[in-house]
């Protein structure tokens, strides 16, 4: 005499069978006797409970008369309710100590275990889903992470199951779950916009745009047919659902916008300075602007390193993203999104707006190559600035500016000698924040390193000119071998007072 019930309901009405008559010591009708302290049990019941809840309790929801407890006798309702506890407590007495009572424990474990497995989709699905709400700038920041998302549904669940202790009830919002994501879905396949489709490389007209378009329609028929079952027969989880649909719509508004009401005009990307560590938005939708430029300069900086551009900074990539991030305010991770071996294409961001920034962003690629190159220049001019003192000589025909222009034409042989000039005389050393010096430090170690091995000629005749051994105005030539030896560069540099005289021409390797 199983009721025909829900799945889960049905499976722990049979184990308790299983448990008792098979692991059990078995029961029969006869064995269940109603004590004094049943009745006493029931009859405690009966004056905790409200009374519409005890009429409930006594005849079931469909059959309660709705006026309250006094069209209930209370020794029926205590007559019913001992008889209950009796079959219980026999139920107990025939599993204790048995091989049956250890089987229902660990099938009551597994059967929470499978509550929360059964609806592995809904997590996945509704963690992906708060990842988007996330990026769109409507839930916090940390679902972002999908793991994170599933972690909060998954403790959602966990307390609310032991609170709800009813399978019905909770398969019933399950149900709720999985339909509305069948709606949407199905919805959203079926009115897919053209743009998409043409993005996607599928014509709009085209047999798999007709084929993609019904498919979605099948699935609107199946899935609203099945809202519509679910909503007249699983009411109460639909006020439940309900109101927490409006609570977490409301909740997304907030976080969006930072109020009820939306705000007008264009969004704008407050301007932080570098090296802000937790930026501080007004609304969530700034957060999600900010948040796609950050992806947009990530991955043009990982282009950047995987073009072979920043190569003949001779710096390692970690060093170059430390910098983009503090000069930026990116965070580190969004760089292993786009670099390493798992190089991943850009995936689009979830609305129109937030593509635009995010390209926008992503155009500022020359502009980044050319400030890490301005923090290249910095470290060597750097080097210059601190070493030119050892060679100047007045008496000789070397003023500082002399020597300035001899290593700046050393260290920069393929840059034209006057806009190198022009730049450093822009120069002015000062403290740079340890992420950007990180990087130009290494910059002023290769030209320390450098400037040895490619001035020895030139610092050799100024050596010989200070002890008097050569004349003041021999002029000096030497050829620079550079593009990895493929090009050589002659480069004349008088040892007198800078004039028109200086000559660089290229060779040929012949």
């Amino acid at each position: 005499e199983i009721p025909a019930t829900e799945g889960y309901s049905t499976l722990l009405i049979e184990y308790e069978i299983v448990a008792a008559q098979i692991l059990g010591e078995g029961i029969s009708p006869d064995d269940i006797r109603v004590s004094s302290a049943d009745l006493a049990a029931a009859t405690e019941l009966f004056e905790r409970l409200p009374a519409e809840l005890a009429e409930e309790e006594l005849l079931g929801e469909d059959e309660a008369l709705g006026e309250g407890v006094t069209e209930v006798p209370p020794e029926v309702f205590i007559e019913e309710a001992a008889e209950n506890i009796a079959v219980a407590r026999t139920l107990n007495e025939a599993t204790s100590d048995t091989a049956g009572e250890g089987f229902l424990i660990i099938a009551g474990v597994l059967l929470a275990i499978i509550l929360l497995l059964a609806q592995g989709g809904g997590y996945v699905g509704g963690a992906a889903v708060a990842s988007n709400a996330a990026r769109l700038g409507r839930m916090p920041g940390f679902l972002l992470d999908d793991r994170v998302g599933i972690a909060v549904i998954w403790l959602v669940s966990a307390i609310l199951i032991p609170l709800i202790r009813e399978v019905v009830v909770v398969e019933s919002y399950y149900a709720f779950g999985f339909v509305s994501a069948f709606v949407i879905t199905s919805t959203t396949v079926f009115l897919v916009r053209d743009s998409a489709l043409t993005e996607c490389g599928i014509e709009p007209d085209s047999s798999e745009a007709r084929s993609l378009r019904f498919a979605g329609l099948r699935g609107m028929i199946a899935s609203y047919f099945m809202l519509v079952v679910l909503i007249t027969q699983k009411t109460d989880a639909l006020w439940a659902i309900a109101i927490a649909g409006a609570a977490i719509t409301i909740f997304q508004i907030v976080i969006a916008n930072g109020a009820l009401r939306r705000a007008k005009g264009k969004v704008e990307i407050p301007a932080f300075p570098p090296g802000t560590r937790k930026p501080d938005y007004d609304r969530g939708v700034q957060r999600a602007h900010d948040q796609a430029r950050q992806r947009g300069i990530a991955h043009a900086v990982e282009d950047l390193i995987d073009s072979g551009a920043l190569a003949k900074f001779n710096v390692g990539p970690q060093r170059i993203r430390r910098m983009i991030a503090y000069l930026y305010n990116i965070d580190p991770p969004l760089f292993e999104i786009y670099g390493g071996h798992d190089h991943h294409e850009h995936i689009e961001e979830p609305s129109p707006e937030l593509e635009e920034t995010y390209q926008k962003a992503y155009a500022l690629r020359d502009q980044i190559a050319r400030r890490i190159e301005h923090y290249s220049h910095f470290g060597i001019f750097t080097f210059i600035h601190n070493y030119h003192l050892n060679w100047v000589a007045p008496e000789h025909g070397r003023d500082a500016a002399t020597v300035q222009k001899a290593m700046l034409d050393i260290l920069f042989p393929m840059t034209d000698h006057e806009e190198m000039w022009a730049e450093y005389q822009e120069f002015q050393p000062r403290y740079l924040p340890e992420p950007i010096w990180q990087f130009s430090r290494y910059r002023y170690l290769w030209a320390k390193d450098q400037w040895p091995n490619l001035s020895d000629r030139i610092t050799t005749i100024w050596t010989l000119q200070d002890f008097g051994v050569l004349p003041d105005d021999v002029d000096v030539e030497m050829i620079i071998s550079v593009a990895g030896g493929k090009r050589f560069r002659l480069v004349k540099i008088p040892t007198k007072p800078y004039g028109a005289e200086r000559v660089t021409e290229e060779l040929t390797p012949e």
